[in-house]
């Protein structure tokens, strides 16, 4: 069990508190060892750059991984789209996303499903080509 999912609520207020600083949100969003719980409680963020360290953190809920996904900010949305965590109907959306960057991401999760890789290695751009190709041949090996 990690220190902070032990915390006594007295505990948590003192990290509530804490989080008002932009600097720590930011340094305990980015943790992937942050529980899901403090991951929650900051998901109010209006912030792109903290919504996309929370789009990055391997522990934020599926929920509201789904909810980061349709972020207006694309470096929110490549961040989503590169997350283990995220599920594949979610990956199956950014897939069409106008962003390369956040194909090329989807291309690289392993949760995509493999018809969706095999239409991202038809996209116009070569570095998302590039990354679908590389996972299909890597699926095909096992």
């Amino acid at each position: 069990m990690s220190i902070l999912s032990s915390l006594s609520s007295n505990k948590m207020n003192k990290i509530k508190n804490l989080s008002k600083d932009l600097v720590v949100r930011r340094r305990i969003l980015a943790n992937p060892n942050t529980p899901k719980k403090i991951i929650v409680e900051l998901a109010e963020e209006e912030l792109n750059v903290i919504r996309r360290r929370m789009a990055g953190n391997p522990n934020t809920p599926k929920e509201l991984l789904v909810e980061l996904a349709k972020d207006e900010h694309n470096d929110v949305r490549w961040k989503v789209a590169g997350n283990p965590n995220t599920p594949p109907e979610v990956l199956v959306e950014l897939a069409k996303d106008d962003d390369w960057i956040v194909r090329a991401e989807v291309a690289k999760n392993p949760n995509t499903p493999l018809e969706v890789l095999v239409e991202l290695a038809k996209d116009e751009q070569r570095i998302v080509r590039e990354a679908a190709t590389e996972r299909i041949e890597g699926l095909l090996r096992y």
